[in-house]
């Protein structure tokens, strides 16, 4: 029944970004509420039913009090918020991500089998959101999949679709190869139709990474060299008939003639002097779209304000001052983890690097979303950091696992 039960709370999470709109006009609000009344119905059951006691383990989870740490620091500014029901609003929002993390991450430890029910669940919400978009370019309308946002869309269909990689680890068929490859090759094709510019680097940042494992092992993992031939193949046939692949190339390549890297360029340098200015509790958290009114007012088009610097980092540099340190010591030291389960071969079985390696391509895709966007708005993209969190928690955290320290 637990086992069930814990299976129910996990598809009830990943749901959350599918479920239709309620009136609102920014998807978020919803899905804000029921992420939050989720956690709430969700956490006594997982610490009165948490197997072995598991509850308070991850509390030594290095990673995982980075998290707390920046929870703490956006308390801590509340001292100089400039408007305190912002900074309420925003703090509650990480808080809910907090307790998701530990949800979600000792939901998956129930059951030894939980973790195939999740990768597969994954692999399903990914087919989900690429028939969605293709439904969407079907009836001429923006591909913005279930996100509202092209460069959302793009980026959690990338970071799902390297849980297809699951299937070949673990089913090694040629079957199962060749329909992974179709599908990889699907997704593929689906980003660069978006024609997200940040998609097309997550992309280029995939295909780097894939043949630096090759390099690295070839025979650990000789599986990279599926996706790396569906992507290869996608993008020559996206070159032959999707104009904007070229599009968004000569605007990265020529980013002072893009209005949007432009714009990006001047919130990174705005967001940079808040924190000189502001160094130690900055404007408070969930403020920066009051504050860099101050900044960027006499840019502003048709009273849009600039509610974010598209790139995390820099808005939590500006908000809560020294203290982001805390979150970039988050996101940092989950690649390191990865990365540090390839240096040292004793510490996983086979299996379990490359489960570990799908967590990399997975965090690295992030990392970059994440100094381009602002995924820590959106509750699809924080979902998919808490399940690689969950991923890489869950590998290192039993028992009869070794613990990176």
């Amino acid at each position: 029944m637990l086992k069930i039960l814990s299976r129910i709370f996990l598809f009830l999470y990943l749901v959350i970004p599918y479920l239709p709109l309620f009136g609102e006009i920014d998807r978020i609000a919803s899905q804000w509420f029921f992420l939050s009344a989720l956690n709430i119905i969700c956490l006594p059951f997982v610490y009165f039913k948490a197997p072995n006691k598991d509850f308070f383990k991850i509390f030594r989870f290095k990673p995982f009090l980075g998290f707390c740490a920046f929870i703490i620091f956006c308390l801590i500014s509340f001292i100089d918020s400039i408007n305190l029901i912002e900074s309420s609003v925003e703090f509650f929002r990480h808080a809910s991500v907090l307790i998701a993390i530990i949800n979600f991450s000792l939901l998956l430890n129930f059951s030894s089998k939980n973790r195939h029910y999740l990768f597969i669940a994954v692999i399903f919400f990914c087919c989900t959101e690429v028939l969605g978009l293709i439904l969407q370019y079907g009836q001429g309308l923006e591909l913005i999949g279930f996100t509202g946002n092209k460069n959302i869309a793009s980026a959690s269909m990338i970071i799902k679709s390297n849980f297809l990689l699951y299937l070949i680890i673990r089913y090694k068929n040629t079957f199962i190869k060749v329909f992974v490859a179709f599908l990889l090759a699907l997704i593929y094709f689906v980003v660069f139709m978006i024609g997200s510019k940040a998609g097309m680097v997550s992309l280029v940042l995939t295909g780097l990474i894939l043949v630096i494992s090759i390099v690295y092992d070839r025979k650990l993992f000789k599986f990279s060299w599926v996706p790396l031939i569906s992507l290869i193949f996608s993008s020559l046939i996206s070159l032959q008939i999707n104009d904007n692949v070229y599009e968004a190339v000569n605007n990265t390549i020529n980013y002072a003639n893009d209005s949007g890297s432009t714009d990006r360029l001047r919130y990174y340098a705005q967001a940079f002097d808040s924190f000189l200015n502001h160094p130690f509790n900055g404007v408070g958290i969930g403020n920066w779209k009051i504050y860099s009114l101050l900044y960027d007012a006499k840019f502003m088009r048709d009273y849009v304000v600039q509610y974010h610097t598209h790139n995390d980092y820099l808005q939590f540099f500006a908000e809560i001052g020294f203290g982001a340190i805390s979150y970039l010591f988050f996101i940092v030291s989950l690649i390191y983890m990865t990365l540090k389960t390839f240096v040292f071969k004793s510490l996983l079985t086979d299996e379990n690097k490359s489960i570990s390696f799908i967590a990399l391509l997975a965090i690295s895709i992030y990392f970059l979303d994440s100094n381009l966007n602002f995924p820590a708005s959106r509750v699809i993209m924080q979902l998919n950091l808490i399940l690689i969190f969950s991923i890489i928690y869950n590998l290192f955290a039993k028992k009869q696992e070794h613990e990176i320290n």
